[in-house]
């Protein structure tokens, strides 16, 4: 049994990106909090300070930067549906600015060869 899917409203953004990896590569940079920091990695902005994660259905994540100013912001979120080819999940970083409340992120991972 699957949980719904959070029915999306408001704005919708359809992004693509091409990344010298494989969807497993992906999968794991993502999912496995040693490798996300390295994944989030280091920005001129910002550098990820901290990442929790459950990458299961239900399970959450959290995952705090800090600004080159000082300053932290955290984002939030909960995994929707979780496998090696997609990831879905709620995102959330009040502090931001603008914050961002009840987005829901999609990822399909695809692997350009097949």
């Amino acid at each position: 049994m699957t949980e719904a899917s959070p029915k999306p409203r408001g704005l919708s953004v359809r992004a693509s990106r091409v990344v010298p990896a494989s969807p497993a590569e992906i999968y794991r940079a993502f999912t496995d909090p040693t490798l996300a920091t390295v994944w989030w990695g280091k920005t001129e902005k910002a550098e990820v300070a901290s990442y929790e994660i459950a990458a299961r259905s239900g399970g959450s994540f959290h995952f705090r930067r800090r600004t080159a100013k000082g300053a932290e912001e955290v984002s939030s979120g909960q995994f929707v549906e979780v496998n090696p080819r997609k990831l879905v999940f709620t995102w959330r970083s009040p502090e931001s600015q603008p914050p961002v409340e009840d987005s829901l992120v999609t990822m399909d991972l695809l692997d350009l060869k097949d």
